[in-house]
C-alpha cells in the first residue's frame, strides 16, 4: 500500500496464484476472488496518439500491468498493477495544456505569416492590375507610385513593361482609327 501512496498513477496491486485467485490485494475485499478482466496496459501503448488521447480523457478505465513469476517453467504467481486512466490524465494534463497552447500559437502565427506573405506576393499583381486599368481608360492618367521597386530582371517588371507597350500600341491604333473615321466622315 505504501507504493500506491507514493505513485500517483497506480490504482491497485493484486497478487494472484496460478488459478487467478487473489491471494493479497491493496483492497482487502478483493482477496479470495478471481482476478477481474482488465485490458493490458501494453494494448493502450500500442494505440495511436488520438486513440490514447480519447481513452485517457474519456470515461475512467483500469489497465493492467501483469508480471508473471514462474517456478520450474510453470506459472506460479501473477502480480497485477492496475493503472487508472484518471490518474494518467492528472499526470498528462499539464503537458496537454502546454501542447494545446503551443498548437494555438503556431496556428495564429501561421495565419499571420500567410497573410503577410500573400500581401507581399500579390502586391506586384496589384501594380499590374492598376496599369491595366489605366490602359482601359479613355484618357490615360498617371498612376500614383506604390513604393514597389522592381528590378529590370524581375519577371513582374518585364510583364509590366510589355503590358505598357501593348497599351501604347492600343492608344496609337485608337488614334489612327479616330483619324480615319474623321477623314471618312469628311469624305
Amino acid at each position: 500500500t505504501s507504493l500506491i501512496r507514493y505513485e500517483p498513477t497506480i490504482y491497485d496491486i493484486n497478487i494472484a496464484n496460478s488459478k487467478r485467485k487473489i491471494l493479497l490485494s491493496t483492497d482487502p475485499l478483493h482477496e479470495g476472488n478471481l482476478l477481474p478482466y482488465e485490458p493490458s496496459f501494453i494494448s493502450l501503448q500500442q494505440q495511436t496518439a488520438w486513440q490514447k488521447f480519447r481513452i485517457v480523457i474519456g470515461p475512467p478505465a483500469v489497465y493492467a500491468v501483469d508480471a508473471k513469476l514462474d517456478r520450474n517453467g510453470v506459472p506460479f504467481i501473477t502480480v497485477r498493477v492496475g493503472v487508472r486512466t484518471t490518474f494518467l490524465r492528472s499526470q498528462l494534463e499539464p503537458w496537454l495544456r502546454a501542447e494545446l497552447i503551443i498548437a494555438i500559437l503556431t496556428v495564429l502565427l501561421t495565419i499571420v505569416l500567410a497573410a503577410l506573405l500573400s500581401n507581399m506576393a500579390l502586391h506586384p499583381l496589384q501594380v499590374i492590375s492598376d496599369r491595366l486599368d489605366q490602359f482601359m481608360l479613355a484618357e490615360p492618367q498617371s498612376i500614383p507610385e506604390t513604393g514597389l521597386v522592381l528590378s529590370k530582371t524581375d519577371e513582374v517588371s518585364r510583364v509590366s513593361s510589355k503590358i505598357e507597350r501593348i497599351g501604347q500600341r492600343m492608344r496609337s491604333v485608337e488614334e489612327v482609327f479616330t483619324a480615319l473615321k474623321e477623314n471618312l466622315d469628311q469624305v
